[in-house]
């Protein structure tokens, strides 16, 4: 169970005045404006100017998550404690004590084989060669910023796999952080296996 502090007790958007208000388990309460929450979205391109931006939906992902969607089309997904960490308003979010420029370049190669000790239980096969991973982006502040699919929306573990790919993404020499973005389109086929998936499965 996670803790208190990243525990959404009530979730209140306020339409007129475009914030988000998040009543956490620790008593704390966060208040978001909807430019500030784009200006942050996880895998989403840098907006400097975000103002005036409105969200049109907020939708729970499983009991780790909310969605959001922007007027603009574009969404984004933050974790209950993504979200607690960047209100900057919260004394007890941790700080950011990284000097990214004493830390060795990040490989790709090396991202790519941690997502490969990652299975799902059900499916002998690991996530990457399965092709659920869409999209890895390292920023410049070597956090890695990744899109992933599930084979299907109801999936079991979908309230457990983005916990699973960020602690393995961060265990990668060179990573400060991973943000994990659950993304249905397009829809996961056996199409994107990769051929070992493919013959380990019997799938042809």
């Amino acid at each position: 169970m996670s803790e208190p502090r990243v525990q959404p007790q009530e979730v209140r958007p306020h339409t007129k005045s475009k914030h988000l208000e998040i009543e956490w388990g620790d008593g704390h309460i966060s208040d978001y404006a909807y430019s500030f929450l784009r200006q942050n979205a996880p895998a989403l391109p840098d907006r400097a100017d975000a103002s005036g931006i409105d969200v049109t939906d907020f939708q729970p992902v499983g009991h780790y998550a909310i969605k959001m969607v922007f007027d603009t089309g574009e969404e984004a997904t933050f974790t209950w404690e993504a979200l607690r960490n960047i209100d900057p308003a919260d004394e007890s979010a941790p700080e950011p004590d990284v000097d990214v420029s004493q830390l060795p370049e990040i490989d790709r190669e090396a991202i790519f084989q941690a997502l490969r000790e990652v299975h799902d239980p059900e499916i002998p096969v690991n996530i990457y060669d399965l092709g659920l991973i869409y999209s890895v982006d390292i920023q410049p502040d070597h956090t890695v910023d990744i899109k992933m699919t599930l084979t299907t929306p109801g999936c079991p573990e979908a309230a457990t796999f983005p916990g699973k790919v960020e602690h393995a993404v961060k265990s990668v020499p060179g990573v400060v952080d991973a943000r994990v973005e659950l993304v249905w389109e397009p829809a996961w086929t056996k199409d994107h296996m990769s051929e070992n998936a493919k013959l380990a499965l019997g799938i042809w």
